[in-house]
């Protein structure tokens, strides 16, 4: 039996591994939603006044190269969105790996809620909320509990 994360039928581990080699700082945003965390991390001149910012320069230091991201989001409507910011971010150097899954300690299906009444209003992150239209994507949850793998 295999001991790691598994998703779906594929193990992770390898590639979490691969990931954070090298890497003196590792920021693991689990929940990442559109990945602005992750940004706060690389991009700290475009956001002044967030306390996050100090707070990574703090933990982390100032030298980003020697920091790596894993964004795990199970939510397909920010797939896209993180794909990107992973391929921008190697050009510059920057160490950004995305999991397009949640973490947890349970094989679930996770439900997502389309916003029915969602306007293009300039807050993309408000379409995905309260809603009716179920969206069901089957995820295989993480687990790293060693030796046993969720089914």
């Amino acid at each position: 039996m295999h001991s790691g994360l598994h998703t779906g039928g594929h193990y992770v581990t390898e590639r979490v591994k691969n990931a954070v080699d090298g890497c003196v700082n590792v920021f693991v945003d689990a929940g990442a939603s559109i990945g602005v965390h992750t940004r706060f991390l690389f991009e700290p001149a475009f956001y002044n006044d967030s306390k996050f910012v100090a707070v990574f320069d703090r933990v982390f230091g100032v030298d980003r190269n020697l920091t790596c991201s894993l964004g795990f989001e199970p939510n397909p409507i920010h797939k896209a969105r993180h794909e990107k910011m992973q391929r921008v971010y190697a050009r510059m150097g920057w160490r950004y790996t995305f999991f397009p899954m949640a973490l947890g300690t349970a094989s679930e299906e996770l439900v997502f809620h389309e916003n029915g009444d969602f306007e293009d209003n300039g807050k993309d992150n408000e379409y995905w909320g309260f809603g009716v239209t179920n969206f069901n994507e089957a995820f295989r949850g993480a687990s790293n509990r060693t030796g046993q793998n969720p089914t």
